[in-house]
């Protein structure tokens, strides 16, 4: 009973967290700014995640920042989203000046999170080593590994090392998924799949120290959202209203009043 409770729980909080990212969402278009920090905070605890609802919950949350005039606080969250997905697409509701401070992160951050496997021979098996690369925000938060030796059915799971004891004779070959995680438990980048797991052929390596990677690591999240988003808050005039309400609620915040508007700038975000 105790353990159907507490996996009732943990799908619960699962299913908790994508809905926490448009509860800030929701809370951040009423002007509730604190609310919506809130949600976004719970959803970054929480689990479920994918790639594209952390870069949601990261454009929510700069854009909060600078309805409230924090800019090194927007800047951050910025950054973060430029280190999850270099090419994401800020939506309908960025201002200009969060759309420069984007491209700004994406040429100071440089690239997405990836992950770099070795793999080594050893007396008693094989030793597997999983190394997150191009973590200039620490959005990293842990690695998954998964391995198994000569093509055995049974996987084998730890952190970012494990140790793969032979089964007969030297080992011949390991099969590796390395799983970057991130806020929230989203993905944020791997090398190989349960599909197609990273392959690492030791009888051909003997004697040459670690084999590096299998390939290039996988950035999941960029390339997964859309180009443009066009958001629907009840029709036209809900719309109109929530961003005018957004706008109202940022002014006084801000605590600036401005009789020249600031003209819109076009920008294309390119890899």
């Amino acid at each position: 009973m105790l353990a159907l409770a507490f996996s009732a729980g943990a799908t619960s909080a699962r299913a908790q967290a994508p809905d926490d990212v448009e509860a800030g969402w929701a809370r951040y278009r009423e002007a509730d700014f604190a609310g919506a920090l809130e949600a976004f905070d719970a959803a970054e605890a929480g689990e479920g995640l994918s790639p594209a609802s952390l870069a949601r919950l990261l454009e929510g949350r700069a854009l909060v920042r600078f309805a409230q005039g924090e800019q090194a606080a927007m800047e951050a969250a910025l950054r973060r989203l430029a280190n999850l997905d270099p090419q994401h697409a800020l939506g309908d509701d960025a201002p200009p000046e969060v759309a420069r401070a984007f491209l700004a992160a994406r040429r100071d951050v440089g690239g997405p999170v990836r992950v770099e496997v070795e793999v080594w021979p050893e007396p008693a098996g094989a030793r597997v080593r999983a190394r997150v690369t191009g973590d200039a925000t620490g959005l990293a938060l842990g690695v998954r590994l998964r391995a198994r030796v000569d093509g055995e059915e049974a996987w084998r799971e730890g952190g970012e090392e494990l140790l793969l004891p032979r089964v007969d004779g030297p080992v011949r070959f390991i099969e590796v998924v390395a799983t970057v995680l991130g806020p929230g438990g989203a993905p944020l980048a791997r090398q190989g799949t349960e599909e197609r797991p990273a392959r690492f052929d030791l009888a051909a390596g003997a004697g040459a120290g670690p084999i590096v990677g299998a390939g290039p690591s996988d950035p999941l999240a960029v390339g997964m959202l859309p180009a443009r988003r066009r958001r629907v808050i009840g029709g036209a005039l809900g719309a109109a209203a929530a961003v005018l309400l957004v706008a109202l609620a940022i002014g006084l915040s801000r605590g600036e009043t401005r009789t020249q508007p600031t003209a819109p700038v076009v920008v294309e975000l390119r890899p």
